[in-house]
């Protein structure tokens, strides 16, 4: 039988990997129109602004949008882009006074044209697409990165060694949520497990140390 060359390939081998080849351009081709789906949807190729707020004032961060819109949203790089004080923060943003002057124009000088703004309340959607006209992204992916920027705001702005309040330092993550639950449930049906075993089979493991004490002399209660 004549040998193959590095050139020829069994025809059923080929085809196979042909087959995987065109099923990876398939998928490659699906995943990136998904991406470029929910860029479009943000705006702005999905990079988008967060408006975070700390206890003195405004921070609004660059972050790329379309990893929360993705499944399993985990923590990724933001970019601070300007920090401000406020002296009366509590009417830079309300739904009485609407967007004050200062913060409007921090908002506008960073914001591109079409460019989604992250939000850390939902009345905040409202007062900044009303009196702005900027569209607003709020829902539990966002929450978990305003979690994430709180946690770590002594490290991002300049005002983030101010002293977290206890309302601050209590919420968990719902990322530790998922896993402390997952952790407790497997716990507990380890625990079940185990003790089903032991009253299904406890009798007959005592009858046989018994036994084994007696023709060998080893107590298996050691």
């Amino acid at each position: 039988m004549e040998g193959l060359s590095l050139e020829e390939k069994p025809k059923g081998k080929v085809a196979v990997e042909e087959e995987d080849e065109d099923q990876d351009d398939d998928d490659g081709y699906s995943y990136s129109v998904a991406l470029v789906g929910l860029g479009a949807q943000l705006g702005n190729g999905g990079v988008i602004l967060v408006l975070f707020e700390t206890p003195t004032g405004f921070a609004l961060f660059s972050y790329d949008g379309i990893k929360l819109l993705r499944p399993h949203a985990l923590m990724h790089p933001v970019w601070l882009k300007e920090f401000q004080a406020f002296e009366d923060k509590a009417s830079a943003l309300s739904l009485d006074t609407g967007v004050s002057e200062q913060l409007a124009g921090m908002i506008r000088r960073f914001i591109c044209p079409g460019q989604t703004l992250a939000v850390g309340k939902q009345e905040y959607v409202t007062i900044i697409q009303s009196n702005l006209g900027i569209k607003c992204l709020w829902n539990a992916e966002v929450m978990e990165l305003m979690w994430g920027l709180n946690n770590l705001k002594e490290h991002l702005v300049p005002d983030g060694k101010s002293e977290l309040s206890k309302e601050d330092c209590l919420p968990m993550c719902e990322g530790m949520k998922f896993t402390l639950n997952k952790s407790i449930i497997e716990t507990t049906g380890l625990l079940y497990e185990t003790d089903y075993h032991v009253r299904k089979h406890g009798e007959s493991m005592r009858y046989a140390g018994k036994h084994l004490k007696k023709i060998s002399g080893i107590n298996a209660e050691d």
